[in-house]
C-alpha cells in the first residue's frame, strides 16, 4: 500500500497537469504582434531560449540563437471560473533608439482569460500594457494586439495594430508552464523583493544591459495594476480577490499559505 499511493498520487498530479494545459489551449489567444526596427527581439520566446537561466546576458544573446515562439500559461481554478493567465517574455524591451529608463533587458507582458465553467464561455480577458490594464467582456473569441519594440498587451478592437505585424494562431507557439519560472524564484534568475501575505517574493527579472532600478521585466507574482487597489501579485497570485469565489485549485496560494510548504530566502 505504501508503494500504491504515492503512485495514485502522482497519477492525479499528472492528470491535472494534462487538463490544465489542454484548457490553456483551447483559450489561448490569437495574437497580432507589432514589429519594430528589430523585428527579431519582438519574437516572444522562452526565458531559457539561450539555452541558460541566466537574465543578465539575454540581450546580447538574443541575435545568437534561434527563438522559437513561445508563452508562458497557468490555470487557476475557481468554484465558478477558470483564470487563466498568458505571459509573453523577450529578451529585450527596446526602441528606435534607446535610452536609460526606456529600454531595457528582458520584458515579461501578461494577460488573463476568465472562463465561466458551465457553459464554457470567455466572460472576460484582461491585459496589461506598461502597468495598465484594458478588460473586454464576453468577446466572442481570444485575440489581442501587442505593441512593437514595448510589447504592451491590448484586447483586439481597443488599439490599433502596429503596420507591420505578424500574426499567431495558437498553434504557431509553445504553452510552457509558469511554475517553470515560479520553482525557480530563489535563484539568481531574480532580483529583488517584496512581501506578499508574509512571504518574500522576487520581484523583478536580473538585468544588465540598461538594467533600471524601477519598472523592468517583473515575473507574474510581481505583477501590479495602475489604480487596482490590491497589493503587489495579487492579480496573478489571487485572481478571484475581491469575490466570493472560492479555489478549487490554487497551488500558489497552497504554498504560499501552509508554512511547512512557504520559502522565504
Amino acid at each position: 500500500m505504501k508503494f500504491i499511493l504515492p503512485l495514485l498520487v502522482s497519477l492525479l498530479c499528472s492528470t491535472s497537469r494534462a487538463q490544465t494545459a489542454d484548457l490553456a489551449r483551447e483559450f489561448a489567444p490569437v495574437i497580432v504582434q507589432g514589429l519594430g526596427t528589430n523585428p527579431a527581439a519582438d519574437r516572444f520566446t522562452r526565458v531559457d531560449f539561450d539555452e541558460d537561466w541566466v537574465a543578465d546576458n539575454n540581450w546580447s544573446n538574443m541575435p545568437l540563437f534561434p527563438k522559437r515562439p513561445a508563452a508562458y500559461f497557468d490555470v487557476i481554478e475557481g468554484e465558478k471560473h477558470y483564470f487563466i493567465t498568458y505571459a509573453f517574455f523577450y529578451p529585450r524591451d527596446y526602441a528606435a533608439v534607446c535610452f536609460w529608463l526606456h529600454c531595457h533587458e528582458n520584458d515579461l507582458e501578461g494577460m488573463k482569460v476568465v472562463v465561466e465553467k458551465t457553459r464554457r464561455k470567455i466572460v472576460r480577458v484582461e491585459a496589461l500594457a506598461h502597468g495598465y490594464r484594458k478588460i473586454a467582456l464576453n468577446p466572442a473569441e481570444v485575440a489581442v494586439v501587442i505593441e512593437k519594440e514595448g510589447h504592451g498587451i491590448h484586447p483586439k478592437g481597443m488599439r490599433l495594430p502596429d503596420k507591420d505585424n505578424v500574426v499567431y494562431q495558437p498553434h504557431d507557439y509553445d504553452l510552457l508552464p509558469i511554475t517553470e519560472l515560479w520553482k525557480r524564484r530563489h535563484t539568481p534568475l531574480f532580483k529583488g523583493s517584496f512581501l506578499f501575505r508574509g512571504n518574500r517574493l522576487p520581484s523583478g527579472f536580473r538585468a544588465g544591459k540598461w538594467a533600471v532600478p524601477v519598472g523592468g521585466a517583473k515575473p507574474p507574482w510581481s505583477w501590479e495594476i495602475v489604480g487596482l487597489k490590491q497589493p503587489k501579485g495579487t492579480w496573478f497570485l489571487d485572481p478571484a480577490a475581491g469575490t466570493f469565489e472560492k479555489y478549487v485549485s490554487n497551488p500558489y496560494l497552497d504554498e504560499l499559505l501552509t508554512p511547512e510548504l512557504a520559502t522565504n530566502k
